[in-house]
């Protein structure tokens, strides 16, 4: 220790050089914690913001369903008296059906009665013919006996008492014949004339006897007239008969009917009681649901004007540690630097284009979008504080917050959304992430060229803006907070610069290291770390880790795991990942092996799953029944291609395995990557059955550019989720129409399930077409299905607030570094 003494008159003074260190360090530490509690309060009251957007959507959303609840009361009400009004026409209705009922019953008896007359007219007309038969033959025998006429007068007065008679009967007959026998009476008058004349002229007949034959050849004519009428009665009875059968038919089917009906009106009066009885039920259910809505508004207003009260402390808060930051002097302040680790330079930092998981761990941290995705597949806000959909569920309507900047200290509006949105879509960027935006409307002609805009995105005003879609999707928001829909300042782009607005910006990168510093004016409030330093390349992490190179490093490896165990880190974070790691098989290629569908599940039942999650990943994986990981949608349900070359070599009876080398293309790396080491047992594993096989290394910048993978039949990858939803995980791999397809997989059954899927509203329904996309990529083989791997954070004892998500991200931003 070092000291200084100076002398006065009164005592003497010692001042150690230590002293003042430690006082310099002291005062340092305290305005570093000052100002991570600045920053914090900061934070604090951008999340009450939030909180307030977010109550105040709610009572938004709650009026709204209370506003829907009345006018459903309403229309209830509405309905409940058509169907009372409904209730009483059937009443009326079953009324007139018992009596129309009665009245056919009647008409039944009518038509029974009209039947029977018909019958005995019919009989009466068959007597006329009889007798008009009869007279025709007298009427000869007459004829015959004219000559004789002198001698049988007494004959002739009988005749004519007995013509009387007959035509007394005849014109009684015909009275009852009705109209059909008025000819036969003028003919039965005729002869009651002809018998009188007859009788009061017996003594004349001798005289008159030609004058009687004409008359009597002209009875005999009028008769045979009279007797195609008496026909013709018959004829028309018999035809009346036939038509009154079908009346009482007719009649007798609409009683049955009519009972039918009146049944049926019976048991729908008794269904309308029911319903009448359920719809007021549903009236008292809506009632209470609308006075327990009240109760809702009422409580969330209570609850906003407490956020509100809070925001007023938080602000107070804030006033109270800027004095006391003002109180220390700023000399003593350094920058907080974290430094972290990431296995390569990105391989491009505009966020449209770049698909790489390690890329993204980077440009989440500089980017920012209308939403912002958490640890998992919740959202929160981000430049747009609120938002809803509207009643046909396609279009949703986003707020701004207002003050929101870019880096280079300009205001978002909702134009520079719209204008990001567009370049992300645009033929010209030609972006493996357009798929993101893809379900907006009108996204299609616009990425062909056949639109200036997308008529889907419409700005409002300066910070509201609609998007709508081409159907509804329930994981649109979670597509909207991936960094790949990140809004920038699209001006800077002539520049050659890509100006963001997440809690960092890129302040330098080159081959060995990335340098982000914070966004003082960042919307959620400034990170608690001023610097982020990215250190790239190295080849073991845990030892840089020991040697306090790095406060945090991500790893995916079980020996960094066992590494850091060794060195007694206690410090570790591990995580389930929604992410997998395949083995790709190039179903572009020209390989007949390849395009035969059995011979690719036989080299999944080949390859030893576990040997490789043991070997590589010491236990840090699960084995892959399909392509979803297990978090996402559980797989269960699926039998997966187990360890069983018996199986693999049956599948590959009668095929010609010498005929062509199975190229299994990897990355160039220092020999143990885990890439390469899973192609080295892949190999084995292949040639144990049979093939032939050869590992082809390629860099990593051109590891899964088309032009490489066409070279080879195997390629090893691996996919981590963007967002969680299990649309957003499955379209980019499994659709032929996306670049990073990169298998080259075509079922359009797949394609046409993850349609109906994506516009599905219903969970369940949604869940079950997923788990059926999924048996059918695993019955198609399309890739050997290797493992979901766990990942790893380690940290320093003196980070706080680091969280990894299942995703493989970390929010800087949310980090503090003590010292």
């Amino acid at each position: 220790m070092i000291n200084i003494f100076r002398k006065n008159k009164k005592d003497e003074i010692s001042v150690t050089l230590d002293e003042k260190v430690e006082k310099q360090l002291f005062d340092e530490n305290v305005k570093r914690g000052l100002k991570n509690e600045e920053k914090l309060v900061e934070r604090m009251i951008n999340r009450i913001e939030e909180m307030e957007f977010a109550t105040q959507n709610l009572i938004d959303t709650i009026n709204g369903i209370y506003g829907n609840v009345e006018h459903n009361l309403e229309a209830l009400n509405n309905v409940l008296d058509e169907i009372n009004s409904y209730s009483a026409v059937a009443q009326q209705v079953f009324a007139n059906t018992s009596q129309s009922k009665e009245t056919a019953f009647e008409t039944l008896d009518v038509a029974k009665e009209g039947s029977l007359a018909v019958d005995k007219s019919v009989n009466a007309i068959r007597g006329i013919e009889s007798s008009v038969e009869e007279i025709v033959s007298i009427v000869n025998i007459l004829s015959q006996k004219a000559v004789k006429i002198n001698e049988m007068l007494d004959i002739i007065k009988e005749i004519s008492e007995q013509t009387n008679l007959l035509s007394l009967n005849a014109s009684i007959e015909a009275a009852r014949a009705g109209e059909v026998g008025r000819g036969f009476a003028v003919v039965a008058s005729e002869v009651k004339k002809l018998a009188q004349r007859s009788s009061e002229s017996a003594e004349k007949i001798s005289q008159t006897i030609r004058e009687i034959n004409e008359t009597i050849n002209k009875t005999k004519d009028a008769m045979i007239k009279s007797k195609e009428m008496v026909d013709l009665g018959v004829s028309i009875a018999d035809d009346t008969k036939s038509v009154f059968d079908k009346i009482i038919e007719a009649v007798k089917t609409t009683v049955t009917a009519a009972d039918e009906i009146n049944q049926g009106i019976s048991k729908q009066v008794e269904s309308f009681e029911k319903v009448i009885e359920a719809t007021n039920i549903l009236n008292e259910n809506s009632q209470n649901l609308m006075k327990k809505t009240e109760y809702a508004l009422l409580n969330a207003g209570y609850t906003k004007n407490s956020i509100d009260a809070l925001y007023e402390t938080s602000k107070d808060l804030k006033l109270i540690s800027d004095s006391l930051i003002k109180k220390v002097n700023d000399s003593y302040y350094n920058d907080v630097i974290l430094k972290t680790n990431l296995h390569a330079k990105p391989d491009n930092l505009d966020p449209a284009m770049s698909f790489d998981s390690a890329t993204a761990r980077i440009l989440s941290n500089v980017h920012a979008g209308l939403l912002i995705q958490g640890n998992s597949t919740e959202v929160f806000p981000g430049i747009a504080k609120s938002w809803n959909v509207e009643e046909d569920n396609k279009t949703w309507v986003f707020n701004l917050r207002k003050g929101a900047k870019f880096h280079n200290g300009r205001e978002i509006t909702a134009e520079d959304v719209k204008k990001s949105f567009e370049r992300l879509l645009s033929p010209e960027l030609d972006s493996p992430n357009a798929w993101f935006l893809s379900l907006i409307e009108g996204s299609d002609e616009y990425q062909k060229g056949m639109s200036r805009e997308v008529r889907g995105i419409k700005v409002l005003d300066k910070y509201r803006l609609t998007i709508k879609l081409k159907s509804p999707y329930t994981g649109f928001l979670l597509n909207l907070a991936q960094t790949a829909c990140a809004v920038i300042a699209t001006e800077e782009l002539s520049k050659g610069k890509i100006v963001g607005c997440g809690p960092y910006y890129i302040d330098y990168i080159d081959e060995g290291r990335c340098l982000l510093k914070a966004f003082k004016d960042y919307f959620g409030g400034a990170p608690y770390v001023d610097v982020v330093e990215y250190s790239f390349g190295g080849d073991d992490i845990a030892e840089g880790f020991k040697n306090k190179k790095f406060d945090f490093i991500y790893f995916e490896d079980k020996a960094t795991l066992e590494k850091l165990k060794e060195y007694n880190v206690s410090n570790i974070i591990m995580q389930n990942m929604l992410s997998t790691t395949y083995a790709g098989f190039n179903l572009r290629s020209k390989s007949t092996l390849i395009a035969d569908k059995e011979v690719r599940k036989a080299i999944n039942y080949a390859i030893d799953k576990k040997r490789i999650i043991d070997t590589l990943m010491k236990g840090m994986a699960e084995e892959s029944k399909g392509p979803i990981p297990p978090g996402m949608i559980g797989n269960s349900y699926l039998m997966g291609y187990s360890y069983n070359p018996s199986k693999a070599r049956e599948l590959l009876v009668g095929k010609n395995l010498k005929g062509e080398t199975i190229i299994i293309q990897t990355r160039i790396g220092t020999g143990n990557s885990t890439y390469e080491m899973i192609a080295e047992m892949i190999k084995e594993d292949l040639e144990k059955i049979g093939f032939k096989c050869e590992i082809n290394k390629v860099p990593r910048e051109e590891y899964l550019k088309p032009q490489t993978i066409a070279k080879c039949h195997i390629f090893i990858s691996g996919w981590i989720a963007d967002t969680g939803d299990p649309d957003n995980y499955l379209e980019p791999l499994f659709n032929i129409d996306n670049v990073t397809n990169f298998s080259g997989y075509d079922n359009k059954e797949v394609v046409r399930l993850m349609k109906e899927a994506r516009e599905m509203i219903n969970p369940q329904k949604r869940l079950e077409i997923y788990k059926e996309i999924q048996k059918i990529i695993v019955d198609d083989a399309p890739w050997i299905f290797l493992y979901h791997p766990q990942s790893g954070v380690a940290h320093q004892r003196n980070i706080i607030g680091l969280k990894l998500s299942t995703l493989g991200k970390i929010k800087l931003d949310e980090i503090i570094k003590e010292d």
